[in-house]
């Protein structure tokens, strides 16, 4: 998908109503990388010609890293995301995502759906720099969980952190 496809705007309002500001990039950031990285893989999730979802995915050192995976509100609890993440597995590449520390319910149930979907928590240390609304550079602490082995992690991390 790039962003001329017929989806994109409401991919791109989905992103931008799922996720928190330090969790994404700009919509001019991401409408970028969507045009012209070529390892970066956004991706419309349709059901009957409809968006329901988006998954972002990116192709790094042998590693698929899912760098945002929403389900619209009125589509969730019907499989999908587990469907996508079936798809993904199938590709064969092992799967690296982030997710927040389990420290609400929320976050604690994310945690739960991506185990029950095969991936583990990895036990490192690992921060997400992000640039705040003022152009600076912080860092978000988050967890790591992956599907299948990783043999150059490190490489990896320092990889997603990169992107």
């Amino acid at each position: 998908m790039d962003t001329t496809d017929a989806h994109y705007i409401d991919c791109e309002r989905l992103y931008l109503e799922a996720f928190p500001p330090d969790e994404r990039r700009s919509a001019e950031e991401e409408r970028r990388l969507t045009d012209t990285e070529p390892h970066f893989h956004p991706h419309a999730i349709l059901h009957d010609g409809h968006l329901c979802g988006l998954a972002n995915t990116w192709h790094l050192a042998g590693v698929r890293y899912i760098e945002h995976l929403a389900i619209s509100p009125s589509q969730r609890a019907h499989g999908i995301a587990s469907d996508v993440l079936t798809i993904l597995k199938g590709q064969g590449d092992p799967i690296i995502l982030e997710v927040e520390p389990p420290d609400t319910d929320e976050a604690r149930r994310r945690i739960a759906f991506y185990e029950r979907n095969g991936f583990r928590m990895l036990r490192v240390d690992y921060e997400q720099p992000y640039e705040d609304e003022a152009g600076e550079t912080e860092n978000l602490k988050m967890n790591l969980m992956v599907w299948g082995d990783i043999d150059n992690l490190a490489e990896v991390i320092k990889e997603i952190q990169s992107v």
